[in-house]
């Protein structure tokens, strides 16, 4: 059976950034849109409530029928950044997979909109589900779990409950891992395929944990720097007081002020950064792994 290398695997993303650099810049792109796209639905759809719950403070949320009302109205707000976010995570998901699959169909930073972004798509929508499912069972566990240690230790306070959610996080963690080739997967077979990494996975659930932290600590690192160096030019740009305001949901128009605008387009670079960092690994373990790329 084939095996990989782990720092091979961790530094995937570092080699597609230094190889591609025009991808990386499509990849800009496409955040930039995402980030006014999702701006103009808080704004179009959430802003009014958004403002009245800022304007209310914090006590708002201490009575349950007012947050019940505020949050039935934020309802179709949250719902369409999540179709939202989905849509661009399949495009972009599809995207890190060519690269790393099909380096060759480099043609417009492979990007597509295509069956193998509508795979993923739904690939997305079924590993959401059963995310949100598994974390909500885990959750009531953890709970009951710290509530078990409560009466045990004689302590009423947040210790048993994080004590409680230790062995939860754990099996989220455990999961996230088993299941992480599935997009990697579904894009070379053809086919939606969620559990099939779990065959993969079989085995290797610590190399492969640990090529995901080194990635995930490279990029948590690069997104530090990038936002360091976002935030000294927002500041030269628009003034200390940019970063410290709250952002104005009035209008589209006051939301980007030129600091915002300035902001915006940086962020989408450093995000399109950190983007193969986190998104390639998977793909490259997945070829290691089956010595195949997609068809």
């Amino acid at each position: 059976m084939a095996d990989f290398s782990i720092s091979d695997a961790a530094l995937t993303g570092f080699r597609v950034v230094r190889e591609r650099p025009r991808a990386v810049a499509v990849w800009a792109l496409i955040q930039l849109a995402f980030s006014i796209a999702a701006s103009i639905i808080l704004i179009g759809l959430g802003g009014p409530s958004l403002i009245r719950l800022q304007q209310a403070g914090p006590g708002a949320m201490m009575d349950p029928q007012a947050a019940l009302g505020i949050f039935a109205r934020l309802g179709p707000m949250y719902l369409a950044l999540l179709v939202l976010s989905l849509l661009v995570s399949a495009i972009l998901y599809a995207a890190m997979n060519r690269a790393v699959l099909t380096p060759g169909a480099d043609r417009f930073g492979y990007v597509r909109l295509g069956i193998d972004e509508i795979r993923q798509f739904q690939l997305l929508v079924l590993a959401t589900i059963v995310g949100l499912t598994a974390y909500l069972m885990l959750a009531v566990a953890a709970v009951l779990i710290g509530i078990a240690l409560a009466g045990i230790l004689k302590s009423p306070g947040p210790l048993p409950l994080a004590l409680g959610a230790v062995p939860a996080v754990c099996v989220l963690v455990f999961l996230a891992v088993r299941l992480s080739l599935a997009s990697a997967q579904t894009f070379a077979a053809g086919r939606v395929d969620l559990f099939g990494s779990w065959a993969l996975t079989q085995g290797r659930f610590w190399p492969i944990f640990g090529a995901y932290a080194i990635a995930f600590a490279f990029g948590i690192v690069v997104a530090l720097l990038g936002f360091l160096i976002v935030f000294g030019i927002v500041a030269l740009v628009g003034g200390p007081a940019t970063l410290s305001a709250g952002a104005d949901m009035s209008s589209i128009a006051a939301f980007f002020t030129p600091g915002r605008i300035v902001e915006t387009l940086l962020r989408a670079l450093v995000a399109a950064l950190v983007l193969p960092l986190l998104g390639t690994p998977a793909p490259a373990i997945y070829r290691r792994l089956t010595g195949s790329a997609a068809a």
